[in-house]
């Protein structure tokens, strides 16, 4: 693999490359292949650099799902691992890569955490917050939604699908 890609068209030059290696170790999986976790097991070992965002995209060719005992588990867990300790500590995007793949695993404690630690690097970046407030809404964690939703509005004021949640996190809220 190449160094992570910058612009635009390095990015798809990078899909592109990383897909035609899982196509060379048998192709993208259905739920009822079983050699799949094998072969993310094989891209592990040989192919893929220890790198956990090239880990995460190649987990997302092979299991589109992310289901947490899918095939591409082998490759998320590597992924977790490699950011569990790294010698330079984790940037704002380790964190939130790292939240992405607890999420995917269902380990929403986990996933909330690193979000969180994630906007303690970037406060600004409002799809991170998002992303933070969709998991917690989803897992009927109202009160912790409704604490995270003024800072998304604040970032992204016009925003109708924000106002919405608000909304719907009040209306539960009051159900509760």
């Amino acid at each position: 693999m190449t160094p992570k890609p910058k612009y635009d068209h390095q990015v798809r030059k990078y899909h592109d490359r990383l897909a035609a290696i899982i196509a060379a170790t048998g192709g993208r999986s259905r739920p009822s292949d079983a050699d799949a976790r094998r072969r993310a097991e094989l891209l592990l070992k040989s192919v893929l650099p220890n790198r956990p965002d090239d880990l995460v995209e190649a987990a997302k060719l092979i299991d589109p799902q992310f289901t947490p005992d899918g095939p591409a588990r082998p490759l998320l867990d590597r992924a977790l691992t490699l950011l569990a300790a790294p010698p330079e500590g984790l940037t704002g995007e380790d964190y939130f890569l790292k939240g992405q793949i607890h999420e995917a695993l269902h380990e929403d404690d986990d996933a909330i955490r690193a979000y969180k630690h994630a906007l303690t690097y970037a406060a600004s970046r409002p799809e991170w917050r998002r992303q933070l407030v969709k998991l917690l809404m989803s897992r009927a964690r109202w009160k912790e939604a409704q604490a995270e939703l003024p800072a998304l509005l604040r970032a992204i004021p016009d925003s109708q699908e924000v106002k919405e949640w608000i909304a719907e996190v009040d209306r539960e809220l009051s159900i509760q």
